[in-house]
């Protein structure tokens, strides 16, 4: 192992206790981790006080997430869960006449394949795809199923039953050529194998930090930035839809684990606030942009 190697593992608690094998489920933290929420519970005591420290942290963690999936600034936003993503992204599309069905593997994420079937209450035909094993075909099934019956194709890129690595790139072209929106799920990925969405063009990347580097169930939303008339202008969350770009008002305090939306560029710089101002440290920086709830 390397001396680099070897000091960034050293960064990390949990590694330096034992060989930790879990990643799937709860990703190691940094030691920097704990120093953050110290700070954010000291900035508690200040109240509406610490908003201007909040919100310098919530601009440095967007810029983060840009950087880690090498997105287009204003692209990435943040909510609670990938599920809550889910739901407010197929909250915006509908059925179109005989363009009703959603394509979604027999193995993904149980949570998402829960609410991809609830949308059969919608008017939608939901089609499972199974490689006779219960788990999620490739790619090439996929592409085999899409036609211009096909309203939205839900796919993982990284399986969570056996970690296989989907071929996304010919899902989206094929779903494309036929007018369907690709939703992907990277949650598995992010961190583990590059996730560069302005390459893979997905209508909507869902993503998240806790498989790798944080206790929270933070979910990272994509949209791409196209115009597009089968999606709506919205949803009933009033958080995201797969074909605009994030909401640019001003977030509310995080007094729970709601996430933020994004904000207007010209919102003030934070001042001093009771240790909360200070920028992102380097261990969090690294663990942000190396880093699925619901």
């Amino acid at each position: 192992m390397s001396d680099a190697l070897e000091a960034l593992r050293a960064e990390f608690p949990t590694l330096r206790e034992r060989v930790y094998f879990a990643g799937q489920c709860l990703g190691a933290f940094p030691e920097a981790m704990l120093d953050d929420l110290d700070a954010y519970a000291s900035s508690l005591r200040s109240r509406s006080r610490a908003i201007p420290a909040w919100v310098e942290r919530w601009e440095e963690l967007h810029r983060l997430g840009e950087q880690l999936l090498e997105a287009a600034p204003g692209s990435v936003y943040f909510r609670d869960s990938a599920t809550a993503v889910h739901a407010a992204l197929f909250a915006s599309i509908a059925p179109e006449g005989r363009r009703d069905r959603i394509l979604v593997g027999a193995g993904d994420f149980h949570s998402i394949r829960y609410l991809v079937g609830a949308q059969r209450l919608r008017g939608f035909e939901v089609i499972e795809l199974d490689d006779g094993a219960g788990v999620s075909p490739g790619a090439e099934d996929f592409v085999s199923r899409i036609d211009e019956r096909v309203r939205v194709v839900a796919v993982s890129m990284v399986s969570p039953r056996n970690g296989a690595l989907l071929d996304v790139r010919s899902i989206v072209d094929a779903a494309h050529a036929h007018g369907a929106i690709v939703v992907l799920d990277a949650y598995q990925a992010i961190g583990i194998v590059p996730v560069r969405v302005r390459e893979l063009e997905a209508d909507a990347v869902v993503g998240g930090f806790h498989k790798r580097a944080s206790p929270s169930a933070t979910s990272i939303p994509v949209s791409r930035r196209r115009s597009s008339p089968s999606t709506r202008a919205g949803s009933p969350t009033g958080s995201c839809s797969a074909s605009t770009a994030p909401s640019r008002r001003r977030p509310a305090p995080p007094s729970s684990s709601r996430a933020c939306l994004r904000w207007s560029p010209s919102t003030p710089r934070a001042q001093a606030s009771d240790g909360c101002s200070r920028r992102v440290s380097t261990g969090s920086a690294r663990a942000a942009s190396s880093s699925r709830g619901g």
